[in-house]
């Protein structure tokens, strides 16, 4: 009696579990599931970054986009007096820096020369702590917090400060023109 118990139990079992894998096969995949697939595909392609990089096409994307800004190009032999780096650390310079009338809207683009990226990345470090010194007593704009919330990041090749009142937008905008 106790075996024949045991087997009915078995084949209970089994007729569930074949039951339950049955009623999983060959459902077709819910359209709205579908559908989210592709605009998430979508999504991806539209964030590629491009293959080569644009610096200079980042800088006036990101200007552009701005509401109102004064400021100056830099190049390579200004920045030791703006930026506090020597010419010789960096192979290419795309920036712009405000004037502090106009409140603060600066971005730097540096190609490091090999071995100096930490050089790079300090006197950039140095260049937010001269511009939040500058701001601290004579807040223009929100220029202080803006100089506050600076950001440096790498980006490819290249060693990127925003200092911008929306850093996240320009950040966008970036990864539109440069590699990751």
């Amino acid at each position: 009696m106790f075996v024949l118990m045991k087997h009915s139990l078995l084949i209970c079992l089994l007729l569930v579990a074949v039951l339950i894998t049955s009623g999983c096969k060959n459902t077709p995949a819910r359209p709205a599931l579908q559908e989210e697939v592709l605009v998430m595909a979508a999504d991806i392609e539209m964030t590629t970054a491009p293959e080569v990089a644009d610096p200079e096409g980042a800088i006036d994307a990101i200007y552009a986009s701005l509401d109102s800004y004064i400021a100056k190009d830099l190049n390579l032999a200004q920045l030791k007096d703006v930026i506090g780096l020597m010419e010789l650390r960096a192979e290419k310079v795309y920036a712009r820096y405000s004037e502090p009338k106009g409140g603060l809207a600066d971005v730097v683009i540096i190609k490091p020369r090999k071995t100096y990226e930490v050089e790079v990345r300090e006197a950039l470090y140095r260049y937010i702590d001269r511009r939040v010194s500058e701001f601290e007593f004579f807040d223009v704009l929100g220029s202080y917090d803006i100089a506050q919330n600076a950001i440096i990041f790498e980006q490819g090749e290249y060693i990127v400060m925003l200092m911008l009142a929306d850093n996240e937008a320009a950040q966008t905008i970036l990864n539109q023109y440069m590699p990751f």
